[in-house]
């Protein structure tokens, strides 16, 4: 029978934090370490070159500018108006604060998705294992990351309708579309590996209360994809900037094509780029899928297996055509991961425990954490060693990437044309 949910998720976040203060203190404190050692200190925040440019257009909102037209760049809206917000926090550090506290925002919701599937401690040691593999260039204000919260709630709610039969309610049902239309309005290939995902949790719930209100679940999803794509349209329309939009964000992006062999690089890159914790796991949840498949598992978990491995598909077509696909393309990805480390520590856990003592597996557990945090990227180490490129200028001036500045003066202009 389906459990009508929504109403309750107050209650069970305050479950959480009431029974569960430990594991989701560690999935937590993996997130802050990231984000106060790896990604820049308030006093030296540090900037990638793709963040340069949105905090350059962000500058010109909050100046009452317009992007697209009065500063150009092929993101979504939402990406300027976030920077925008950024620099209403804090012109020299608000860019890090709302990163940080995007990112712990995300750790927290990748813990719950573990939660719907594994037992409390086994979810802290899937969310800690997928944090540690992101990729920061090095601050994650990228739209991957912005997109993060948004791609973790539409997984949370499609996840505990496969995997537990549990309806949103129209409460949920709203913030379903505000969150799809904030992944648009960020960057659409971000959707790219919840595609299929969204797909079985449409079949199930037709399944469990049928077509009919299936429709005024659509409504409700519709009614809140609206609430925030509606105003945004309209600024963009009284600024003369919506039509310069759909066509630098979105049509534009269309017409990015790669050879085979470019599109090939790109498929090595992508799944080797975040170090070798992911495609070891990505083994290790493989050998769980065929014991699963070949022993006929419960519905449940072959419906969210289907989902993981077709999403990954999706998400390696979508992205292979774009060109330069960089490891922190994965990010988007990181709600299935968080839902396959699960289901394969769940298999790993089930399978020591019949020949390990409890300190034993306790030991192993910390092991684990030690070994992913040693094979995942982050190892490389940004600290001290990536300089910031971004001149933050004043309230009153904009930002300048510094190393446009470097083309400006001709130095490196000279070098190419050598």
């Amino acid at each position: 029978m389906a459990n009508e949910v929504g109403e309750t998720f107050g209650k069970y976040i305050a479950n959480i934090f009431r029974l569960e203060k430990k594991p989701l203190f560690v999935a937590l404190l993996s997130s802050l370490a990231m984000a106060l050692t790896l990604q820049g200190m308030p006093g030296g925040v540090i900037l990638s070159s793709d963040s340069a440019i949105y905090s350059y257009v962000g500058w010109i909102v909050s100046q009452g500018g317009m992007p697209y037209t009065d500063a150009w760049d092929n993101k979504g809206p939402v990406t300027y108006l976030v920077y925008a917000l950024a620099y209403l926090i804090s012109h020299d550090h608000g860019a890090w604060l709302l990163s940080t506290v995007l990112f712990a925002f995300s750790t927290f919701l990748l813990y719950c998705i573990a939660r719907k599937i594994a037992s409390a401690w086994v979810a802290s040691l899937a969310t800690v294992l997928v944090v540690v593999c992101a990729v920061a260039e090095p601050l994650p204000l990228l739209t991957e990351y912005i997109s993060l919260p948004a791609s973790c709630w539409v997984a949370f709610l499609a996840i505990q309708l496969v995997y537990r039969r549990e309806i949103p309610s129209a409460a949920g049902s709203v913030s379903l579309g505000v969150s799809l239309a904030a992944i648009f309005l960020v960057r659409p290939n971000n959707v790219f590996p919840l595609i299929p995902l969204g797909v079985i949790a449409v079949i199930v719930f037709i399944q469990i209360r049928g077509a009919w209100r299936f429709g005024a679940f659509f409504l409700q999803v519709a009614s809140g994809a609206l609430l925030l794509a509606a105003p945004i349209a309209i600024w963009l329309w009284r600024g003369n900037s919506l039509r310069a939009c759909l066509h630098s964000a979105y049509l534009g992006a269309l017409q990015w094509n790669q050879t085979l062999s470019q599109s090939l690089a790109n498929v090595i890159r992508l799944t080797v780029g975040n170090g070798p914790l992911p495609v070891a796991m990505g083994f290790v949840y493989m050998i769980f899928a065929y014991h699963e498949i070949r022993n006929r598992g419960n519905r449940a978990a072959l419906l969210l297996i289907s989902s993981i491995i077709v999403g990954m598909i999706v998400f390696f077509i979508g992205n292979i055509p774009l060109g330069n696909n960089y490891p922190h393309y994965l990010v988007v990805c990181f709600p299935l991961w968080v839902a396959a480390y699960s289901q394969a520590l769940n298999f790993c856990q089930q399978t020591v425990s019949k020949y390990l003592s409890t300190t034993a597996k306790q030991s192993l557990v910390v092991v684990s954490v030690v070994a992913g945090v040693i094979l995942s990227s982050y190892t490389r180490g940004y600290v001290n060693s990536v300089g910031t490129n971004l001149d933050l200028g004043s309230p009153q001036n904009p930002p300048v990437d510094t190393r446009i500045r470097d083309f400006v003066d001709g130095s490196h202009f000279r070098r190419i044309l050598c």
